[in-house]
């Protein structure tokens, strides 16, 4: 395994075309497909570097800068900004763009943590980051704040009654799923298919 790789090396996009089904009747694409498609090309960008499989540990905060609509393009950029012993974290930018106007709007950011596993589904080690850049250097950096923050954070986390009646029962910033990558949950589907809910219907997961 190569012991640095730069950051340009596992820089990952993803374009795609929303449709209605993507929608709510007032034509407005839900949260949880740009969540959803954040973390496919997070997972991809991550996967390059590590040469592995990898799982979502965590997502900062995500918020909407722009409303995404049926037959916008939207285009996602993913880029490693901090690597630790066996986690990654990728910043991913989000635009949708009028295919009509070719008017770009930004959508949201987010910065995702991502942990390669090795073939047992343990946590294995993963190449350190070559920093070429004044700005990848300053990413490196709040990367590196960030994650002694989510270290001093309360998580909370989610599990299911007997009856399959989900409810919080503590505290996780995880984002579990019911779409699987080798067999390993990953984040980024639960908000698509379960948010909205009653207020309290996180997941089917037992």
């Amino acid at each position: 395994m190569n012991t640095r790789k730069r950051v340009r090396e596992s820089i990952a996009s993803l374009s795609q075309v929303m449709m209605p089904y993507h929608a709510s009747h007032y034509g407005s694409v839900h949260g949880g497909v740009i969540m959803q498609l954040v973390d496919e090309v997070a997972y991809v960008a991550a996967s390059r570097h590590a040469r592995r499989n990898v799982v979502t540990a965590s997502i900062d905060s995500f918020n909407f800068e722009n409303p995404v609509r049926v037959g916008d393009v939207v285009s996602l950029r993913a880029e490693l900004t901090f690597v630790g012993k066996t986690s990654m974290e990728i910043e991913v930018h989000v635009q949708t763009e009028k295919v009509m106007t070719g008017e770009v709007f930004p959508v949201a950011a987010a910065s995702l943590t991502m942990v390669a596993l090795d073939e047992k589904g343990k946590p294995t080690l993963v190449p350190k980051l070559i920093l070429e850049t004044e700005e990848e250097r300053r990413k490196f950096q709040e990367a590196k704040d960030r994650r002694e923050k989510r270290r001093l954070n309360t998580l909370f986390f989610f599990r299911v009654t007997p009856r399959n009646r989900p409810f919080i029962s503590g505290v996780k910033i995880d984002l579990p799923s019911i779409h699987i990558y080798h067999n390993v949950p990953i984040g980024g589907i639960l908000q698509r298919d379960h948010s909205g809910r009653d207020g309290r219907s996180v997941s089917r997961l037992g």
